[in-house]
């Protein structure tokens, strides 16, 4: 993802204050990337255990899905929402949204739930899945 508005250094901060939060280890895949007024960044989870983790869109085996270190759309949020609440103006662009401030997240995040393509989402055209249901998240919050 690209962002703007705020230093690496900062960014990095935020995720230390939601992995203490969240008692979680969201980390950067690699070390933020300057490039002029923005700088480029991409988040994983430490171990596949973890809170947060993503589940693959292929139903594999008898409909079981592997866990993966990639964050879910649930994790995305939480860092997302940490972000704009200390940064209020900052800009993040997705591969699914641009977040133009902490109003345009606000607006914004609710409809990447089943991704850029609202007809489809992740998956396959036979077996369409919404990004926010590839985590264990959505079962945590159906059982509350």
């Amino acid at each position: 993802m690209k962002i703007k508005g705020l230093t690496p250094r900062q960014f990095l901060d935020v995720l230390d204050a939601v992995n203490k939060a969240e008692e979680t280890t969201i980390c950067p895949n690699y070390y933020p990337v300057v490039r002029g007024r923005y700088f480029t960044v991409s988040l994983r989870l430490a171990s596949s255990k973890d809170k947060y983790h993503r589940r693959s869109a292929d139903l594999g085996c008898q409909g079981s899905t592997r866990r993966m270190v990639s964050l879910c759309w649930h994790g995305f949020r939480i860092v997302l929402a940490r972000l704009f609440d200390a940064y209020p103006d900052a800009v993040v662009q997705t591969a699914l949204a641009r977040y133009k401030g902490r109003e345009g997240f606000a607006r914004t995040y609710q409809r990447t739930y089943w991704g850029r393509d609202t007809q489809r989402g992740a998956g396959s055209l036979m077996h369409p899945v919404a990004y926010g249901s590839l985590c264990d998240c959505s079962l945590e919050e159906e059982g509350s």
